[in-house]
């Protein structure tokens, strides 16, 4: 499947920018355990394969969403660099240049 095709497809639930996650009056900040996310898969009734985690930080923000089974989303726009996703054992399942590739998909 095509990164267009997937990102129509699936339902984005974002989490607060400094990748905490907050239901009720508990706070979560478990990253890159699986917990945020299934926590919001959840509460939203979505499926792993239906929801993204999108982060800039391969190594909590994507390996979270890996550990989910969320489709994986790195924004190359923040604090991973192409050489650290080149040396990296974690491979997300799309790789976005910036954010605003999520609002336009087709390009």
């Amino acid at each position: 499947m095509k990164k267009q095709e997937i990102l129509r497809k699936i339902k984005l639930f974002l989490f607060d920018m400094d990748g905490t996650l907050y239901i009720g009056d508990r706070l979560f900040d478990f990253t890159p355990q699986p917990l945020m996310p299934l926590l919001a898969m959840e509460r939203a009734g979505c499926k792993p394969r239906e929801t993204a985690v999108i982060g800039d930080r391969i190594y909590t923000d994507v390996k979270s969403g890996i550990n989910a089974g969320a489709v994986s989303v790195l924004v190359m726009s923040g604090e991973t660099t192409p050489e650290i996703l080149a040396e990296s054992d974690i491979k997300p399942d799309i790789v976005l240049s910036s954010c605003a590739e999520l609002l336009n998909p087709g390009g």
